[in-house]
């Protein structure tokens, strides 16, 4: 007698740039001045393995690969009618008879470090006017460890048949309960898991910004992005693929509000939306609304994906000659995905996009550095600027909960 276990609940780690980018950035509404360049270098680093559900609640990365199976699902998963009936009356013979018992627990775990380097170059065009490209490159080192725990009823069964003298069909149980996950991902031509190290490009940004007003009592700038479609997107046929883009043009617009105060503080308010235009791309579309891993593949899905928006609010404090300090407070929300297509139930395309409305409120604190003043009085050796900053979401849903560490590096020259 053989029993058959295929069963698996698995949701891919999705490092999409189409998904709600972490606050790690302070707003300022100054440029530099015409005729200057800044040679800017950022650097982001974290430790992943926690999440906010659509609830707001936290969980570790791994939750959904951590579920309960009864001899339903086992029955559920089997090839054919002839399998499944096969196994149904095999499980009755030993003493199976409520299917809704627990056969065992699929067990996971999913630990991520990442690592983002983002050099800039910008140029002060003239005195309202400031340009700049963003060159993203992303470091991720995934790690994922998955297994099978039976059941006590199930290990009776597995003694039983070893009594009897089936060992061999004991340890085809064995192999295949404990690669329930790698069974059915080769079943269905995905590529197997595996612990996986990439560094790739991002998408690279250009930006402008324009000054309004600049006063005394007042700064406000203008902002433009535009996102560029040069990242790797994502593989659906390898749920440890690591993606750096999304593979579509973005177009972001913002405002940047400075308000100088008494004892050299300053008040900074800034907002942005983004705009995700529309494209086709290869999806895996399942064939049940708890299940993403499927067999059924379309090559040319309608993607519209969500757009974005954020606000920040904080403060800048100099609090001595050539130092500062900033905090504030970042609100961030995406809009739901929308893909779409012709080869399958409208259904089945919509449980693509559960869960992917995305929220977070994040607090920032950071410290700067600036020798501009220092190297024009000639008490400095080169002109440059450097900030720490720390990133802690205190809020979220659906998105990563982990917090993160950034540094940023500036030099001029004329």
């Amino acid at each position: 007698m053989l029993l058959i276990f295929p069963f698996l609940v698995l949701y891919a780690l999705d490092l999409s740039a189409g998904m709600l980018p972490p606050a790690l950035n302070f707003q300022t509404a100054q440029l530099l001045p015409p005729k200057v360049f800044s040679l800017i270098y950022q650097q982001a680093n974290g430790n992943l393995a926690h999440s906010y559900d659509e609830f707001g609640q936290k969980k570790p990365l791994a939750n959904d690969l951590n579920k309960s199976i009864n001899y339903y699902d086992v029955l559920k998963e089997q090839k054919t009618e002839e399998e499944k009936n096969i196994t149904q009356a095999a499980l009755s013979a030993y003493g199976i008879t409520d299917f809704n018992d627990e056969a065992g627990q699929i067990t996971g775990d999913i630990r991520v470090q990442l690592k983002t380097q983002v050099p800039v170059l910008a140029y002060g065009v003239t005195t309202k006017w400031m340009s700049a490209i963003a060159i993203p490159i992303v470091t991720a080192k995934v790690q994922i460890d998955s297994g099978f725990k039976k059941s006590e009823s199930l290990q009776n069964i597995s003694e039983a048949i070893y009594a009897e003298g089936g060992h061999s069909q004991v340890t085809e149980i064995q192999l295949q309960t404990q690669n329930a996950i790698e069974t059915k991902l080769n079943d269905y031509n995905y590529e197997p898991l595996r612990n996986n190290e990439e560094t790739l490009l991002g998408d690279i940004q250009l930006l402008n910004r324009y000054q309004v007003q600049n006063s005394a009592d007042n700064i406000l700038t203008l902002t433009s992005t535009i996102s560029l479609p040069t990242g790797k997107k994502k593989n659906p046929h390898d749920l440890m693929s690591v993606e750096s883009g999304d593979g579509q043009l973005d177009l972001g617009f913002g405002a940047i509000y400075e308000k100088p105060l008494p004892y050299k503080w300053s008040l900074i308010l800034s907002g942005d939306y983004t705009y995700q235009f529309a494209d086709r791309t290869g999806v895996r579309v399942p064939q049940d609304q708890d299940d993403p891993v499927t067999p059924d593949f379309d090559p040319a899905a309608k993607r519209k994906l969500g757009d974005m928006w954020q606000a920040q609010l904080g403060t800048k404090w100099v609090f001595y000659p050539a130092w500062s300090f900033y905090t504030a407070y970042s609100y961030q929300f995406k809009r739901e995905d929308k893909i779409d297509g012709g080869l399958f139930a409208r259904e089945r395309y919509d449980w693509l996009t559960q869960n992917t409305q995305q929220q977070r409120e994040t607090l920032l604190l950071g410290i700067e550095f600036n020798s501009i003043q220092k190297f024009i009085t000639n008490n400095f050796p080169v002109p440059l600027y450097s900030r720490l900053i720390y990133s802690k979401p205190v809020n979220g849903k659906n998105v990563i909960e982990d917090s993160l560490i950034g540094v940023e590096v500036a030099f001029f020259y004329k």
